[in-house]
């Protein structure tokens, strides 16, 4: 770890990494995330929070994320770097998602982020990732009864439920917001019939997904929508 004197921090960074300051990103398919939290008692203070659309899905073709959009990323954790100094390497923690996971030519964008980050880099499985969003979101919850959480990201979907702060089954289907949008939402096909392609492969995808967790369906319970795609629908409904 490098010394706060050989880093050139100030006091009021000093500060904050002696209170041991935790950084996480959230790579996601369509935003990705920054969260400064300071540790408590038992729980996390969070202090900052940013949110940028880079759509690193957009345009991807032949399972190849475009250069375009690698650019994009590039951008924004150059300004999402600008926040991190004050926080050590070891408190860094950067998660990727469904688009570098599904990604052929993700590799060579990864290493770019070890050697930005350090060795806190890790692209986690879609269980994984519905695993976290359900501890997340549960926490923030006001009742504890059986519940199932679903996050509709950029290239996937992740579903997990359970009756605590932890998930019994999690799941992650491969329809998104940003894949179906490039996928049938242009030119060559109109808004009605683009909707009903896309439906069709959601419904497809959760039927397959039906087969494969049929306990997803076995009780009854609270379903909550959870991140970007969920509340820009929230608004339009209003």
């Amino acid at each position: 770890q490098r010394t706060i004197k050989e880093k050139g921090l100030s006091r009021e960074a000093e500060e904050r990494i002696d209170s041991g300051l935790i950084a996480a990103i959230d790579l996601g398919s369509n935003s990705f995330h920054l969260l400064l939290a300071a540790p408590g008692e038992g729980s996390f203070h969070v202090v900052e929070t940013l949110k940028e659309k880079v759509q690193l899905l957009a345009g991807s073709h032949n399972g190849e994320i475009q250069d375009a959009a690698f650019e994009r990323a590039r951008n924004c954790l150059r300004r999402f770097r600008q926040r991190l100094a004050a926080v050590s390497p070891e408190r860094t923690f950067v998660r990727g998602t469904y688009a570098l996971r599904q990604a052929v030519n993700a590799d060579k964008f990864v290493g770019e982020l070890c050697d930005w980050f350090g060795p806190q880099v890790e692209v986690i499985s879609g269980d994984q990732e519905a695993s976290l969003i359900y501890q997340a979101v549960s926490r923030g919850l006001a009742f504890e009864a059986n519940k199932m959480i679903v996050d509709i990201g950029g290239g996937s979907t992740e579903l997990a439920r359970g009756n605590g702060v932890d998930a019994t089954v999690c799941a992650s289907v491969n329809v998104g917001c940003v894949a179906l949008s490039d996928k049938y939402f242009n030119a060559d096909h109109r808004q009605t019939e683009s909707f009903r392609l896309a439906k069709r492969d959601v419904v497809l995808a959760m039927t397959s997904l039906q087969g494969s967790h049929p306990e997803f369906w076995r009780e009854r319970g609270v379903i909550v929508g959870t991140s970007g795609t969920i509340e820009s629908v929230q608004t339009v409904l209003k």
